[in-house]
């Protein structure tokens, strides 16, 4: 209800000899949280006792009458339409008056620096009668340009994507949507994209009913209705910013692991050896995998999932009892760094009778990880190698995909716990210090 509304009713209760008290309960059940606060209603009935008859507001002292004509109306839309981009202060200057007009005759709002009209269509309609459905059979597109280095400030390219590329585009994505959405098949997809020229294009039109797809039509220009421009696009261009990559591929590699990341914690002794099995945290905001995930999933009890992707002391401490412990003899030295989860309290509850020898050193500020160090620009190499392999050969491999990230590190594990690599591990602790003399050769995992 409209504050005058609430007013009226305020005026009826209180011509029937109700108290301020009676009137708000009764208001409260009515309207519930909506209802006007105590002291609104207890100061409109001290009005009405005054002898207040109208509900209205009245004018203040001072206030400046603003003149709403239509002719004034059509001139600020008219100047509005022909620069989204225009001032309140420019406007006022030409007409007089606008804010009344631009937010109450007009509908606007200001989003990203420009004047939008709020419209409901009739797609959000569908939306609020069956939200499941709707969400399941609606589909968004928009493009976005990856620099080979992105500047921390704001660029607008002016380069634009072929309508070719995109017709194949569309093909791609029909493919994809196939194998991933196959329970959608025989249901009509709803397709929603901007009015960019390259979008109204004969050859995506051609896809689109080669597809099937109902295409959405799409208002004014609004961010409301954009979600890639909203939300996933700033957050990339954040990601990249001050970055430079040298390869297409980089790129693509580093826009899959903003969204897929984990962590893995090899084991190695000094002698170069690779010890237990591979620790790998998976990033799910959750802490848990979906039941479909679940059914396909490859799942072993080094497998982890954490709202960050970063091990736990909870992770640490399963290490510490489960993997660590049964894999080292009974006189052995345990270098970590001085991340506060490794904690010497969980080595001390853990550790078993058979371990009593076992001595835990910290490595101080000024010391480095041998792994850090050394041993995971190897790693890293290895799993890029992979990934460089399967998109120059245009590969149907996913590699992000969950099952494919836990089987190239489990391969990638069995391949450094070759002896042909303990060289390789004897050199990472050399470099940190730990041992004097330098190895000569060793090999690498890239072949």
């Amino acid at each position: 209800m409209k504050k005058n509304e609430f007013r009226a009713v305020i005026k009826h209760l209180h011509m029937k000899d109700l108290t301020p008290k009676e009137i708000k309960v009764e208001l409260d059940n009515v309207h519930s949280t909506s209802a006007p606060a105590f002291a609104t209603v207890y100061n409109w009935v001290n009005e009405f006792k005054r002898g207040r008859t109208s509900t209205c507001d009245t004018l203040c002292s001072g206030h400046s009458i603003e003149a709403a004509t239509p002719e004034i109306i059509d001139k600020v839309h008219d100047i509005v339409l022909t620069d989204r981009r225009v001032k309140v202060r420019e406007l006022i200057e030409a007409t007089g008056t606008v804010i009344s007009i631009l937010h109450e005759q007009l509908g606007m709002k200001k989003l990203s620096v420009r004047w939008m009209p709020r419209l409901l269509t009739v797609d959000l309609e569908m939306f609020q009668r069956n939200p499941d459905e709707f969400l399941h059979r609606f589909i968004t597109v928009d493009k976005i340009w990856i620099y080979y280095f992105t500047p921390e400030t704001k660029e607008q390219s002016k380069r634009r994507l072929l309508r070719d590329y995109y017709a194949a585009l569309l093909d791609r994505f029909n493919n994809i949507l196939n194998k991933k959405r196959s329970h959608l098949a025989k249901k009509k997809m709803l397709f929603h994209q901007d009015n960019a020229r390259i979008h109204a294009c004969p050859a995506p039109m051609v896809k689109f009913n080669e597809f099937c797809y109902e295409l959405l039509p799409h208002p004014t220009y609004s961010p409301d209705l954009a979600p890639c421009d909203y939300f996933l696009f700033p957050n990339l261009k954040k990601w990249f910013g001050g970055k430079k990559v040298k390869k297409v591929e980089s790129v693509a590699q580093s826009i899959s692991a903003i969204t897929h990341s984990y962590t893995i914690q090899p084991v190695i002794s000094t002698d170069g050896r690779l010890l237990s099995s591979l620790l790998i945290v998976l990033k799910e905001p959750s802490r848990t995998l979906g039941p479909k995930v679940q059914e396909t999933m490859f799942i072993t009890n080094n497998i982890f999932m954490s709202k960050s992707d970063k091990l736990t002391s909870n992770h640490f401490e399963i290490w510490v009892r489960e993997v660590h412990y049964p894999n080292v003899g009974s006189n052995s030295v345990l270098l970590l760094d001085s991340w506060t989860g490794h904690c010497p309290d969980i080595i001390q509850r853990n550790r078993p009778d058979s371990a009593q020898d076992i001595v835990l050193l910290t490595i101080p500020a000024g010391k480095i990880q041998p792994l850090d160090i050394f041993g995971f620009r190897l790693w890293k190499n290895f799993v890029k190698h992979f990934s460089d392999v399967v998109m120059l050969l245009d590969l149907d491999v996913k590699l992000y995909s969950i099952n494919a990230i836990l089987k190239l590190q489990s391969l990638t594990h069995n391949q450094f716990s070759s002896p042909r690599f303990t060289n390789l591990f004897k050199y990472a602790w050399y470099k940190s210090g730990y041992l004097e003399h330098r190895l000569r050769e060793f090999d690498t995992p890239i072949f």
